[in-house]
């Protein structure tokens, strides 16, 4: 691979969008991984009047990964429901 391209590709931004709706709901949706964040951005210009997008529109985000790395460093906890 040409280091041009090795160089170009370092990152990619991680398009979703998160729609609450009461206390602890969320929908969340992938929308797309991009080259850029400019890319990202024209993407929501594209979805943002759609159908539900228009009623959440602060439910958009776009982050950054570096490629070959982890994003995820640490283990977790789950909380239980009381059913």
């Amino acid at each position: 691979m040409k280091k041009t391209m090795r160089k170009r590709f370092r990152a990619v931004y991680l398009l979703q969008h998160v729609a609450r709706s009461g206390r602890h709901d969320e929908d969340v949706k992938t929308l797309g991984i991009f080259s850029s964040r400019r890319e990202a951005t024209l993407a929501i210009r594209r979805v943002e009047k759609l159908a539900g997008f228009k009623r959440y529109r602060e439910g958009f985000h776009v982050d950054r990964y570096r490629l070959n790395e982890r994003a995820w460093t640490e283990g977790f906890v789950t909380v239980g429901s009381s059913s």
